[in-house]
């Protein structure tokens, strides 16, 4: 099932365990006001007892994107899904990603855990925090949209394979993301 966001009816995001219900809700908001969309809050979500690869001591993306409903499963919608975690996740042949979608299923994962400036050894900062989690939160939701990754450097769209690529990127659409976007191919 693609999405496409004229038919979407909001954005129910799923927080993962060790993550408070206000920090889905604000940045369920934050995301949901970019594609004109009301947002609330799912269940906590646990983790599935295999997701964890205990050498790596990351988690798969892939089976926490399993543990969410998909956007046609929901009563109402289709809605868009969002589920936060702040466990380090990747995929096979990548050391992490910082989110990961499953278009056929309409959700997204973000994970929190690099996003942190105290994971690169600085110091705490809220507003930067803030800001890499709306820039991937609204990166992969558009992936959810049917949009996939853009060669602007400051479209958030852009591929972020490292801090420093979702740092650089704006926190927009370029016109040609955004003409994708919301008024759908030409």
């Amino acid at each position: 099932m693609t999405l496409f966001l004229k038919n979407t009816r909001g954005l129910i995001v799923y927080p993962f365990s060790g993550i408070g219900a206000d920090f889905a809700v604000m940045a369920g908001r934050r995301a949901a006001a970019t594609f004109n969309l009301t947002a609330r809050t799912g269940d906590q979500l646990e983790p599935p007892w295999d997701a964890l690869n205990k050498r790596r001591r990351q988690y798969r993306s892939g089976s926490l994107l399993s543990r969410m409903p998909a956007a046609d499963e929901l009563a109402g919608g289709p809605f868009a899904v969002l589920g936060i975690t702040d466990l380090d996740i990747f995929v096979p042949r990548l050391n992490y990603v910082f989110g990961q979608t499953d278009q056929a299923r309409g959700c997204a994962l973000v994970s929190l855990a690099r996003l942190r400036p105290e994971f690169y050894a600085k110091p705490p900062n809220r507003q930067l925090f803030e800001e890499r989690t709306e820039k991937e939160v609204v990166h992969e939701l558009g992936h959810v949209f049917g949009l996939a990754h853009c060669p602007d450097p400051a479209c958030i769209m852009h591929f972020s394979n490292t801090i420093e690529d979702t740092d650089s990127k704006g926190p927009g659409f370029c016109a040609i993301c955004s003409r994708l976007l919301f008024q759908g191919p030409v």
